[in-house]
């Protein structure tokens, strides 16, 4: 489904005084542009949840990334979840190795303290459970990751992995984000945003109904489907 056909999708679900509360033809474009880019976003979000990676697969990224001296990678983009960070542990090798994730506070601390403990290999299953090896955080949208301080050019690669933010192209004809699948439920996501905006007139209960299949099911297997 294009922009122009999420739109489209929308506009149909609305009622009548609800799409003039909106404004003119031309004022829509941006407020449902701006509703699908919510919903995608929380959908998105349910998703990496509950494990639904076919939905997320338009969203995944994956960069390689030089640290700086203070060992920090910038992102190039903003994203929502970071599902892995590698390094290539030696520098004269394409061998990259999972890093652990710690929270921030740990990381600074652990930092402060005397990296690569000798007899414990940086590139070992036991490097990622103590300080100061194979460890990443994240502050500021960026990644702080540990080097391998015991060979003669400590490495300053990192691979991440990531789901980016979705967004609403400005193209017509571009794809929404996600997996076609996911499409019409960001629509019907995005009009349930809508209606839930302070308007004039009644509220219309059947919007949302997409994203409740489970319940609707529910209810008819108990004889309770109106």
């Amino acid at each position: 489904m294009t922009t122009a056909q999420g739109i489209e999708f929308i506009r149909n679900i609305l009622d009548e005084p609800k799409y003039e509360y909106f404004g003119s033809d031309a004022d829509l474009g941006t407020v449902f542009r701006e509703a699908m880019r919510e919903a995608a976003t929380t959908l998105a979000r349910e998703c990496w949840h509950r494990g639904e990676k076919e939905a997320l697969r338009p969203l995944w990224a994956e960069v390689t990334l030089t640290l700086s001296p203070a060992g920090v990678g910038t992102m190039p983009e903003r994203f929502l979840f970071i599902e892995s960070v590698r390094s290539n542990f030696q520098d004269d090798t394409d061998k990259f190795w999972p890093h652990k994730y710690v929270s921030p506070g740990v990381f600074a601390r652990r930092g402060n303290r005397t990296p690569f403990e000798p007899g414990i290999p940086f590139n070992s299953p036991m490097a990622a459970q103590y300080y100061g090896r194979a460890e990443y955080t994240i502050v500021g949208g960026n990644i702080h990751a540990t080097s391998n301080g015991i060979v003669s050019t400590p490495n300053k690669q990192i691979k991440v992995s990531y789901i980016r933010v979705p967004t609403i192209s400005q193209t017509t004809t571009d794809s929404l984000p996600m997996a076609t699948y996911i499409h019409p439920t960001i629509c019907d996501k995005a009009a349930e945003i809508l209606y839930r905006k302070e308007h004039p007139g009644d509220d219309r209960s059947a919007i949302g109904s997409i994203l409740d299949i489970e319940g609707a099911l529910y209810k008819v297997m108990r004889g309770q489907a109106q």
